[in-house]
């Protein structure tokens, strides 16, 4: 999967997420990456995936601006926006201290740590650290 593919899956999830808790008028924006109606008002979601860091306040500020500069906020003050951010691929490998963004290199680092013992199956047949 595609950087493009995982950010239009962002995009779906944040959609589901909004379908789930029966916010109407849902849709994909041909200016904003969602739009739908909250208490009869617009909302402008716009979705970003920083993949480091040092790209999260870059792309917060992108985001804003897409939706300070928005048709829908011109055209009705009462037009709210929400910027929805991603942090997997900061917060996961700053919490687990693992940089292996691919899937292939985490299975192959686990199945490395596990032939030098750093991981042992434990009693239950999961894998535990040491």
């Amino acid at each position: 999967m595609t950087g493009d593919s995982r950010d239009i899956q962002f995009e779906l999830q944040i959609a589901v997420l909004l379908f789930r808790v029966k916010i109407t008028k849902l849709q994909f924006h041909s200016q904003h990456d969602l739009a739908c109606s909250l208490h009869h008002n617009p909302l402008v979601i716009e979705c970003k995936r920083p993949r480091k860091n040092r790209t999260l306040p870059g792309a917060y500020a992108k985001a804003a601006h897409q939706i300070e500069t928005s048709d829908l906020v011109s055209t009705n003050p009462n037009t709210k926006g929400i910027v929805a951010l991603d942090l997997t691929q900061i917060v996961v490998p700053a919490l687990t201290g693992s940089r292996y963004p691919p899937l292939k290199e985490m299975e192959n680092a686990f199945f490395k740590a596990t032939k030098e013992g750093v991981v042992r199956p434990s009693n239950n047949n999961q894998r535990v650290l040491r």
